[in-house]
């Protein structure tokens, strides 16, 4: 498999997760509950910032795709908040899934 059809495919995959999220939001009438549960995130304050980089960190080292967490934190935290809750929990999680694979690697 070629470097440029890996990619290709990667991105295809990649597509076709967020359609099927987003059909599946469309057809099961998720939209009343997504904005209850924006709107809660609201409420909590500062610990709306911490659940949701915990969550995104969670995202990155299973590998899903976040472009919907990247669109939610522009939306719920605004341009400079979303931008730094967007920012830095890959950061974070790259260095955790790091550090743990050192540890599992130090223990072998």
């Amino acid at each position: 498999m070629t470097r440029t059809y890996s990619l290709l495919l990667s991105i295809l995959a990649g597509t076709l997760f967020v359609t099927f999220l987003l059909g599946a939001l469309v057809y099961f009438d998720l939209q009343l509950p997504l904005l209850s549960f924006a709107n809660w995130l609201k409420s909590i304050g500062i610990w709306a910032a911490l659940l949701f980089t915990l969550i995104d960190m969670l995202m990155v080292i299973c590998l899903l795709p976040s472009i919907l967490f990247t669109l939610a934190a522009g939306f719920l935290f605004g341009a400079f908040g979303g931008g730094f809750v967007w920012c830095w929990p890959p950061q974070w999680a790259r260095h955790a899934h790091f550090l743990s694979l050192g540890i599992y690697l130090a223990q072998a």
